[in-house]
């Protein structure tokens, strides 16, 4: 279960528009590179918590399964 929610799809803030990023080129660089980084540091804010718990549900998946399958062996080898 903890395995498949890791997998589940998940929406991601979207990167700044390339056409908008194309029209700001010819303009002021420091108006770009304010714009640009305002937006990755707010989808960086964003994402960091859906991604930090689909790795946690990832993780703990993968410990539970291991449990299991050392579980597993030593029922088969002492049965």
């Amino acid at each position: 279960m903890l395995l498949s929610s890791s997998y589940l799809v998940t929406k991601y803030d979207d990167p700044p528009n390339p056409v908008e990023l194309l029209r700001l080129v010819d303009g002021d660089p420091d108006l770009l590179k304010r714009n640009l980084l305002a937006h990755l540091a707010q989808a960086h804010t964003r994402n960091e918590g859906t991604i930090s718990e689909r790795f946690r549900y990832l993780n703990e998946g993968i410990l539970l399964f291991l449990i299991g399958v050392v579980v597993f062996v030593i029922g088969v080898v002492f049965v």
